[in-house]
């Protein structure tokens, strides 16, 4: 492979370009047995130019590792209009800083939340986090009944965080549980807020390498970028201030407080195509760190969905949901598509 040649697909070992998904994956003939191994190999590595990230987090998810056509000799490369990409852990790097945020803002008003319980609402709005993690009862209660990521329980049952409670009254929570009412998940929610803050400033936020020059090569090819968040748009604005990302670099910025339901709705999605005047969802690609940013892009029926590896989310997870690609990162998004000039 060419020494300019991107990181590799990582397709799910069980779910590989199924017949009715969106777009298929390209690989080359001699990454195609490669594709059909259990893990990577260190000689599957050096023949398919497989990056040692790429490679260590498919070992670890034993997930199946094939490689992306360099660039220069690639065909039939999809067109794509419009590229919609997550915030934290897709195209910045803010080292885990919200989850931890979350976790602790939660833990702080009488929730139990688990790792498990966090990462299911990763990509979430974090109003609607924070009100089914003070309401779940934790994974490992007997008899418990988790909130899903579509909102419902585990058991069946409808409900954003209905479960029943452990017994913390949570700031809001009653002492059987229940949905906590809005007074108490806004209290949170600033605690979250505030926690957040420190963090940054402790230690900032940065863009994910080779993110702002794939943004860069994707304009120049006529593609729209709009980035959406879970996060509403007092937290985002001052953060795209923080790196220079206010100024043009971007065609369209969608909030969760801008729609009337998150991820997994399709809903910011189908905002940052009004706002940049791209009617073809089958022209849009959609690319996330989480279970979440997939299932968003699903819902919405865009062209590509893409999971990266850059997040908290590890590569079987994230291979479990509906895809048509998983990448080590961002970066390697450019050299799989073409766009209106190219």
């Amino acid at each position: 492979m060419a020494a300019d040649s991107p990181t590799p697909v990582l397709p799910p070992a069980d779910l590989v370009a199924a017949d009715d998904s969106p777009a298929a994956l390209h690989a080359t003939d001699a990454s195609a047995a490669t594709a059909s191994a259990a893990t990577a190999s260190a000689a599957d590595v050096a023949a398919a130019g497989i990056s040692a990230v790429a490679a260590a987090r498919a070992n670890a998810g034993r997930v199946a590792v094939a490689a992306v056509p360099a660039e220069d000799g690639a065909v039939d490369r999809p067109r794509v209009d419009l590229a919609v990409f997550d915030i934290a852990g897709t195209t910045v790097e803010e080292h885990g800083a919200v989850y931890q945020a979350l976790r602790a803002a939660v833990e702080a008003a009488g929730g139990a939340p688990s790792a498990t319980d966090i990462e299911r609402w990763m990509g979430a709005d974090k109003r609607a986090a924070i009100r089914a993690l003070l309401a779940a009862v934790p994974a490992a209660a007997a008899g418990s009944t988790a909130v899903t990521p579509d909102g419902a329980t585990s058991d069946g049952s409808a409900g954003d965080g209905g479960a029943a409670g452990d017994g913390a009254t949570g700031d809001g929570a009653g002492a059987s549980g229940g949905t906590p009412d809005a007074a108490a998940v806004e209290r949170v929610f600033l605690d979250f807020r505030a926690r957040l803050d420190t963090a940054y400033r402790t230690r900032p936020p940065m863009p994910i390498p080779g993110v702002v020059e794939a943004f860069g090569t994707l304009r120049a090819r006529g593609i729209r970028i709009a980035l959406t968040t879970g996060f509403d748009r007092s937290v985002v604005g001052p953060l795209l201030a923080s790196l220079g990302w206010d100024g043009g670099l971007l065609d369209a910025v969608v909030c969760a407080d801008d729609v009337p339901t998150g991820r997994p709705a399709p809903y910011m999605i189908f905002r940052a195509m009004e706002q940049t005047g791209v009617t073809a969802v089958a022209r849009v690609l959609v690319a996330g760190d989480t279970v979440r940013d997939l299932q968003a892009g699903t819902n919405a029926g865009a062209g590509l969905v893409v999971g990266v590896l850059t997040g908290q989310v590890g590569a079987t997870t994230l291979g479990a949901a509906r895809h048509t690609h998983l990448l080590a990162s961002v970066a390697d998004i450019p050299a799989m598509v073409t766009g209106p000039l190219g």
